[in-house]
Formats: C-alpha cells, structure tokens, sequence
C-alpha cells in the first residue's frame, strides 16, 4: 500500500532521489525482472550488466536512466527510501500502483498532481486524515484539499 502525506515534506523525504540512487544502487538489482520491466516500460531502454541500451542515448550507465525510473526502483527495493512523487511523471503511474500493491512504501506529494485519470483500486492512504484513496477522483480531491488548499 502507499501512505501518502500531501502538502508537507517530512525529515525522512529524499528530495533528491537521481543523487541518492547513484550512491546506493546494487548491480544485483539490474538482474531482478521487475527491475528491468520497469526500465523498459519507463524509459523504453534494455539492461545490459550495469548499461542500459536506450534508443535515445545509445548504450549509458544505469546512472543515466530518468528520475522516474530512478525512483520506481527505490521504491521497489529500498524498504525506507520516501520520496517526493513530484519526481514522477504520468508515465509512471501504473508502476507506482504496482509496486504499491507489492509492498508498503510511503511518499510525500507537495506539487505536480499525478491524475491517476480513469484509475480504480488504487489501494492507497492519505497519511494526513487515514482516508482511503480508491479511484483517481479520491487522488485528485486530496491533492487539492491538502497541496492547492481547496
């Protein structure tokens, strides 16, 4: 499940996460599948050891791989990593439900609202009142009671 907090950072937020995985990451994570689906579905490139073949850049160190996808792994392999979801884009969204739906993770959301348009079952909670986040409908009216103030 996430916990999510919106409209505040905590003292445990990682508000770098590009930074932070660079000087954490495992090349043993590189072979897990999960991990290499993630790289594929997120930034459209192939594992090779500890490159990436991406269709953009050539082959690149796994350092190089989008901030997103950077913070999907930690999400997925790090048990107390909490990041700021501002570091997703939209194309991240299915991947965030997944591996909130294979673990407990918790994050902050203090700006850019990911939509989660049309999505149901998203087994999330709003850390600041404990209410469940079922649709994209709950996500959003979060978003704006506690980032927007509405």
């Amino acid at each position: 499940m996430l916990n999510v907090l919106f409209g505040k950072i905590t003292e445990d937020t990682n508000m770098c996460p590009d930074v932070y995985f660079n000087n954490v990451y495992d090349a043993k994570w590189f072979d897990d599948e999960i991990v290499r689906d993630i790289i594929r579905d997120i930034d459209s490139s192939e594992v090779n050891g500890l490159n990436v073949i991406s269709p953009h850049l050539g082959s690149v160190s796994v350092e190089s791989l989008s901030g997103g996808c950077k913070t999907l792994i930690l999400l997925y392999k790090e048990d107390d990593f909490e990041p700021n979801l501002t570091w997703l884009g939209d194309n991240c969204e299915d991947w965030l439900i997944r591996i909130a739906n294979m673990r407990d993770i918790r994050a902050v959301m203090t700006g850019r609202d990911l939509l989660f348009k049309n999505k149901i079952d998203l087994n999330f909670r709003c850390v600041n009142d404990g209410d469940m986040i079922i649709t994209g409908i709950d996500w959003c009216n979060k978003c704006l009671r506690y980032v927007v103030g509405v």
